[in-house]
């Protein structure tokens, strides 16, 4: 019986790190600049991941999404961005990380931050 309860503590622990991405850059609270380049980081948290991104900046206030990039390696943890090509500044952005079709795994949203020109 121990054995099995090893077995389900670990299962779930599996389960747990299968949970997707973490954006860690930018944070809740950051200001970045219209138009300087920022780059978007983020982690992987387990081996069941997607192996591809797209990266959105989204302002569910305006119901705003725009994409920033296509068909991003997920593995590279990183990705500089052009927010002129956005055009519009702000409250209340946030960074949107989703699986490209092909791939596994759960998408990621960072904090809200401000864009200034």
């Amino acid at each position: 019986m121990r054995f099995l309860s090893a077995l389900g503590i670990a299962a779930a622990g599996l389960v747990t790190l299968a949970q997707g991405l973490t954006v860690t850059n930018p944070k809740e609270g950051d200001t970045l600049y219209l138009h300087q380049p920022y780059t978007v980081t983020w982690t992987l948290r387990s081996v069941v991941e997607p192996a591809n991104i797209d990266i959105y900046l989204v302002n569910n206030g305006t119901n705003f999404a725009k994409p920033l990039a296509d068909n991003v390696a997920a593995g590279l943890e990183s990705y500089t961005v052009d927010l002129a090509a956005v055009g519009f500044d702000g409250p209340g952005y946030q960074i949107s990380l989703i699986p490209t079709p092909d791939s596994a795994g759960q998408g990621a949203l960072s904090g809200k931050f401000d864009i200034v020109d």
